[in-house]
């Protein structure tokens, strides 16, 4: 039986050519990519293969047929994730790329960039309403240093960092379709073999930090509930301060 391995997926999923290397050398480890999520990449443990791995962009489900093209040129089908689609080939086959002109593949990537760049318009003012409130009830309802006394006080914080780094992704993720973009109607092609060893460390550390953070965020209220006490004053009359 087949035994499934999964990895975090901690680089950005529209740096094509870093994951298509990741691909690759995981391939090289006998990991063949199966599956891929927003989060987790799932591979097949198998024998190590030398295999190419290409992303290619397709706004529309593609039918049988275009399929049964990207089959006769060489390339199969492994997954996608909406218009993400990820096809591999044998390294040592002498298959024709994808994509020859890097001037037409850029025009495959506009809708998607028009469509992101909305999200990401939508998500800014929905943050910027966010933010105000968390300020507002850390400022307005009492001083900081009282409200960072009490458990809910350190709760906000950490829900807005976390909310931060969510929305850090997703601009992050804009800026390198932009990139992509760019560099593809310049002529540039994609670096099918770029290192990706150092952007997957760095973003693994950030990524550490802030799901710590979010787990810290969940676990106070249940930390506060926990602590509380309840006390029944006296019926006789005491002597209060």
């Amino acid at each position: 039986m087949s035994k499934t391995v999964r990895r975090f997926i901690q680089d950005d999923i529209w740096n094509l050519g870093r994951n298509e290397s990741w691909f690759s050398d995981m391939a090289k480890k006998g990991l063949h990519l199966r599956r891929i999520g927003l989060v987790f990449a799932a591979f097949e443990k198998g024998e190590s293969k030398k295999t190419k791995y290409r992303i290619d962009i397709i706004s529309s489900v593609p039918t049988e047929e275009q399929l049964e093209i990207y089959k006769e040129s060489g390339w199969q089908l492994v997954t996608n994730l909406k218009e993400l689609y990820i096809f591999s080939s044998p390294e040592e086959s002498d298959f024709p790329e994808l994509h020859t002109d890097p001037m037409e593949q850029s025009y495959t990537l506009a809708a998607l960039n028009r469509r992101m760049r909305i999200q990401v318009i939508a998500l800014s003012v929905f943050m910027a309403f966010f933010l105000a409130i968390m300020l507002s009830m850390l400022f307005l309802e009492r001083t900081p240093t009282l409200a960072m006394m009490e458990a809910t006080g350190v709760q906000r914080p950490l829900l807005m960092f976390v909310e931060v780094y969510v929305f850090y992704i997703v601009i992050r993720n804009f800026i390198s379709l932009r990139s992509l973009k760019k560099s593809l109607s310049e002529g540039k092609p994609i670096n099918h073999r770029e290192s990706w060893r150092k952007p997957r460390l760095l973003n693994g550390f950030i990524s550490v930090f802030f799901i710590l953070a979010a787990f810290l965020t969940a676990c106070i209220p249940f930390v506060e509930i926990t602590q509380s006490k309840s006390y029944t004053l006296p019926e006789a009359s005491v002597k209060l301060p």
